[in-house]
């Protein structure tokens, strides 16, 4: 049995009503991962940003920490050498 003409437009035009929606959906998917993938490269930048941001944040605490421990030495050492001066001037009692 050989198909007609109109049977097989018949054919095209029910492989066609089952296949559009699939290409709806294909674009529809295709529109939602451009979407996601531009938000994903926002959230890169974003996460690069706040990446640096860190690193210089842990550098200044570490600077800070550095200084301030300088700083500290140097009032524990002229705090001594006050103790010691007050000392030798019987201004403080001296210590054991």
């Amino acid at each position: 049995m050989a198909l007609t003409n109109e049977d097989l437009q018949a054919i095209a035009a029910l492989m066609d009503e089952k296949i559009n929606p699939l290409r709806t959906d294909i674009q529809d998917m295709k529109t939602d991962i451009n979407k996601m993938s531009d938000r994903i490269e926002i959230l890169e930048i974003k996460q690069d940003i706040t990446s640096r941001k860190i690193e210089d944040l842990t550098f200044r605490v570490a600077s800070l920490e550095h200084y301030s421990k300088k700083e500290f030495t140097k009032v524990n050492d002229h705090i001594e050498t006050l103790i010691k001066v007050l000392e030798v001037k019987n201004i403080l009692p001296k210590q054991a």
